[in-house]
């Protein structure tokens, strides 16, 4: 009986040590993660869109266009319509010359589908006005279409999209979270700090405040 009782009385002293300390840690979270005034949220909200969007903008323009017409894309001739060359004003370091080619191609439904597109000089050197050349395209969508000159290498849209959409993308999400839940930011930020800080990584010391002596 005495074994219980002691053993009852262990459970209900480990029990409350437990409430305890819950209820030390919530005031040491309010403690430690002040609110976060309106205008700020406001501001983080707006910066969170930017990166959010830049994300979204990589993946569906920059990144995917050119995955899709490597691996969907179907192969056609087209025709040099017009050849440009437009420079830049001098200035300190000298004008800047950009090269654009103007192409057009016809798909199996009769349409003409005339485009334009920016080389590098070798590239745009290497053309001629009215010369055939090979131009991709989605059969789908043939507005979305690349000269032969100017398709990119695989690896490099791969690489873009599996780095920089995330990077954006992810940045604008914590972003927009921090501006409706900064708390809950605030935390996931210490945790991760302290998974570091077990490793002796520390990404940012807080500076100890000088003493001064009387």
């Amino acid at each position: 009986m005495k074994q219980d009782e002691s053993r009852e009385k262990a459970a209900e002293s480990w029990k409350r040590r437990q409430e305890e300390d819950t209820e030390e840690e919530k005031g040491r979270e309010h403690a430690t993660y002040p609110s976060v005034d309106l205008g700020k949220r406001v501001f983080v909200s707006f910066l969170g869109l930017v990166f959010l969007i830049a994300g979204v903008f990589i993946l569906l323009e920059v990144s995917l266009p050119p995955i899709m017409l490597r691996t969907r894309g179907i192969a056609t001739d087209g025709v040099i319509n017009k050849l440009v060359e437009s420079t830049r004003a001098p200035g300190p370091q000298g004008g800047e010359s950009k090269y654009h080619v103007y192409y057009s191609f016809t798909v199996p439904t009769g349409e003409t589908i005339e485009e334009h597109s920016q080389l590098n000089a070798d590239s745009w050197a290497s053309l001629k006005q009215n010369q055939t050349v090979r131009v991709f395209y989605l059969p789908n969508d043939p507005q979305t279409n690349r000269l032969a000159a100017d398709y990119p290498q695989y690896w490099v849209s791969f690489l873009i999209m599996i780095i920089f959409t995330p990077l954006f993308g992810g940045t604008g999400i914590l972003l927009l979270l921090y501006a409706v839940r900064p708390h809950l930011v605030q935390r996931l930020s210490h945790k991760f700090h302290g998974f570091l800080a077990r490793f002796g990584i520390e990404p940012y010391k807080r500076k100890q405040p000088k003493r001064t002596h009387e």
